[in-house]
């Protein structure tokens, strides 16, 4: 204890430490009260720092605070540090001046002691009759350098100047702002102008969630410039082809989106449908990802989901506790639960552009639709999409969907609903992914039995929720908890069929205490949220649990319920469930992940990664590969002139490249559970033959066009036959052909049209298209 006096009676002896003591005690409690209230870091006070000569700095007085401690300079004794001898010969050098304290004894003087008490003898000695805390300055030089950096300083000296020396003397003196301590009159003058600020735009700030989900909400499902610009290609070539003749009976396009108009049963059928018509894979290797180093400091792994090293930040706090709420209170009821699985990105890297399409996919193996999209003679079919191993290529499971104006596909037995994937496109390579990071593919089900409360909240901004607390006042001696958090349905409660991840907790790992401010974590996976949109914390336990409740908070901007059969019933209006919401707050805004590399003996030409991704607005996933010794973009970065895979490498090291912000980042799947990669190399022939092209009246004349890109006259051939008659066995050649004009294109586009004269009309045919190439790498 140093806040303490000396005492003393009367006709009492005093002693040295007596003396000593007054002024040591009164030093430890200033000390405390420095440490306490001023500041407990080291900072300075004045020792401005000016130029005296061409080569001189003068200090002025000042004083240092270190641990609680002063140390002072007076005013008129400032220091003179001369840096002649440290003038750099012939770039810069950068000098620091520094400032340390310590404790010295002062002010000597004669005492006269007493040597006998009997004689009373004494003599004269020169003493110390002060001790001063001393602020003393130095300097500290730099290495010369044409780029100079300032020295590395001793953890016992405190940087108050930087001067920068040239070889004639100073250039310029920078103080050292952030080690200046700011004094308490102009923290106070500061914060004036804060409040004065908050008056004038605090009720906006109040609003500004609401504002920012809004926007979030307005802009979401914008178009991007990519899919505008390929929309506007694509309108261009429909005028084109509206300008046919009159006399036209039928016309139609296959772009080769998939199989929907290839009879895959033909004997000669021989090629690979999918975003373009190809030669077959005549070698390929498929395996999962896989990190080169798991155990890099920049990463971390999450149930195969790869993301950013990140620390938990709190972003919403509903604090406080105005009551508590019994679980048991409520009806006990029994609730279907259905858990969504993370959506799924798609990058194929090809040496070629793909055609744009929109196309269906789900985020479990390889999805394809069996039907095109549209029947371009005017049929109204029911479509149907498979889901397609990536390792056999044998179909798992088939669902049937009707296509929606909505652009919802409804799927399957149970109703559950599909977004339309968005497919955006890039020279040379191709990402297919989702916009919603959860998919309601059913991966588990199950029911839960037991009292049932939920309370919402608004999401305002894009982020991976990594922890739930929430506040017990009271537990039970049984009964788990289960935390479930969820989407909510259209009337804005928690829906148990929209559910991302679930916590469970038994009673002895719950923390409670009757002032309701002791939390209880919840940890989940990471969970990609929307921004602009409402999200519940469902709670359900078979224990009679008390759980501490918030009045009048405006801050989760949601509601609280309570589960009654199968319905929510909304609770008091003005009551909210006491939570805090702590988000990933990553440490890194670019982080690179080394990737295991993929081999095909022979070659690389098609590189294919699925993989289960979250990809929040504002963030993105680039797969580079290190190819020729150079690392190239492959996929998900801006477009580049010529293809990386044009080389046909036949080993490429990998690696993601992650780019977000400190609230965002996106995070992808490993394993053979979450992600497939598959290399392969194309044939060198391909035979594909139509499904059945039906007229609306009979024709005796058929032209064919047929559009290729990356063409090569030396080694590529390209034909074309229709067949004809009840079996569609009987071939009928080509009559004319011609070379269509196309743009001189990096795509090195051909387009060939043939003209079939038929010998008598008919009112179906098929086509037969032939394609040829002398190099399997070209």
């Amino acid at each position: 204890m140093s806040e303490k006096i000396v005492t003393a009676a009367q006709n009492q002896i005093v002693t040295v430490d007596d003396f000593n003591n007054i002024g040591l005690f009164g030093r430890d409690a200033m000390d405390h009260i420095v440490k306490d209230a001023v500041t407990d870091l080291a900072g300075y006070i004045k020792l401005a720092v000016v130029q005296s000569g061409p080569a001189e700095v003068t200090v002025s007085g000042g004083r240092l605070y270190r641990d609680g401690k002063v140390y002072s300079r007076d005013d008129d004794n400032s220091a003179t540090i001369d840096l002649v001898s440290l003038l750099p010969a012939v770039t810069k050098r950068i000098v620091t001046v520094v400032v340390w304290g310590n404790a010295v004894d002062a002010e000597t003087e004669a005492r006269t002691f007493l040597l006998d008490a009997v004689t009373r003898t004494t003599e004269a000695r020169i003493v110390s009759t002060e001790n001063h805390r001393v602020a003393n300055i130095d300097r500290v030089a730099g290495t010369e350098n044409v780029d100079p950096q300032p020295p590395a300083l001793d953890a016992n000296v405190l940087g108050v100047a930087y001067v920068t020396l040239n070889t004639t003397g100073i250039e310029k003196i920078e103080m050292i702002e952030a080690n200046r301590l700011i004094s308490l009159k102009s923290l106070n003058t500061r914060l004036t102008i804060v409040e004065k600020r908050l008056d004038l735009a605090g009720s906006q700030i109040d609003t500004l969630r609401t504002d920012l989900s809004g926007l979030a909400l307005a802009t979401r499902g914008k178009a991007p410039m990519e899919m505008v610009v390929n929309l506007a290609g694509d309108f261009a070539r429909v005028k084109r082809l509206s300008e046919l003749p009159d006399n036209y009976t039928n016309w139609s396009a296959d772009n080769f989106a998939n199989e929907g108009q290839s009879d895959t049963a033909h004997g000669e059928y021989d090629c690979k449908v999918k975003n373009g018509l190809f030669f077959k894979d005549a070698a390929r290797s498929v395996a999962g990802l896989a990190l080169v180093n798991p155990l890099d400091e920049r990463i971390t792994v999450i149930d195969n989901m790869v993301m950013p090293r990140h620390d938990l930040i709190k972003r919403l706090s509903v604090s406080g506790n105005d009551g508590e709420v019994a679980l048991a209170t409520f009806t006990s009821s029994s609730t279907d639960v259905v858990k969504l699985s993370r959506s799924r990105s798609e990058w194929e890297m090809v040496d070629f552009q793909l055609a744009d399409d929109f196309t269906p996919q789900l985020n479990d193996g390889t999805w394809r639709e069996s039907t095109q999209h549209f029947d371009y003679f005017g049929n109204d079919v029911v479509r149907t999409l498979e889901r397609i191993d990536p390792v056999t290529e044998d179909v798992v499971e088939t669902w049937e969907y009707n296509w929606a104006e909505n652009h919802q596909l409804n799927m399957g037995p149970s109703g559950q609903t599909m977004s339309k994937v968005r497919t955006y496109h890039w020279t040379h390579r191709k990402l297919r992914t989702f916009d919603e990071p959860y998919f309601d593919k059913v991966t588990s089900q199950e029911t839960v039995q037991g009292f049932q409360i939920g309370s919402t909240f608004l999401n305002a901004q894009e982020g991976a929720l990594g922890r739930v607390n929430l506040f017990f006042t009271r537990k039970a001696e049984s009964g788990d908890v289960h935390v479930y958090l969820t989407e909510t349905d259209a009337s804005g409660r928690p829906d148990p069929t929209r559910v991302l991840h679930k916590i469970t907790k038994t009673p002895a790992e719950l923390n409670a205490d009757l002032s309701g401010l002791t939390p209880t974590s919840f940890d989940v996976e990471a969970a990609s949220l929307v921004k602009g949109r409402l999200y519940g914390i469902w709670v359900v336990s078979q224990g009679s649990h008390f759980l501490s409740t918030v009045s009048g908070n405006k801050y989760a901007q949601g509601a609280f319920f309570q589960r009654n059969g199968a319905d929510w019933v909304p609770a008091a209006a003005d009551v909210d469930l006491a939570m805090e919401l702590w988000f990933n707050g990553y440490r890194h805004t670019r982080v690179e992940v080394q990737l295991d590399a993929c081999e095909l003996a022979g070659g690389i030409e098609q590189l294919l990664i699925n993989c289960d991704t979250s990809v929040p607005d504002g963030t993105t996933i680039v797969i580079e590969g290190l190819i020729g010794g150079t690392w190239k973009v492959l996929s998900g970065g801006n477009p580049t002139l010529a293809s990386a895979l044009s080389t046909r490498p036949s080993i490429v090291q990998l690696k993601a490249v992650l780019v977000g912000t400190t609230d965002a980042m996106p995070a992808f799947g490993i394993g053979n559970s979450r992600s497939s990669m598959i290399a392969a190399r194309g044939d060198t022939n391909l035979d594909h033959i139509s499904g059945v092209r039906t007229l609306t009246a009979p024709c005796d004349t058929v032209e064919v066009v047929l559009r290729a890109k990356h063409w090569d006259d030396d080694d590529h051939t390209l034909t074309c036959k229709i067949l004809v008659g009840g079996s569609y066995d009987t071939v009928e050649a080509v009559d004319v052909t011609t070379d269509l004009e196309e743009p001189e294109t990096l795509d090195k586009l051909k387009s060939k049209k043939f003209v079939f004269n038929l010998a008598a009309p008919v009112s179906s045919y098929k086509i037969q298209i032939d394609g040829d190439t002398t190099d399997v790498l070209n």
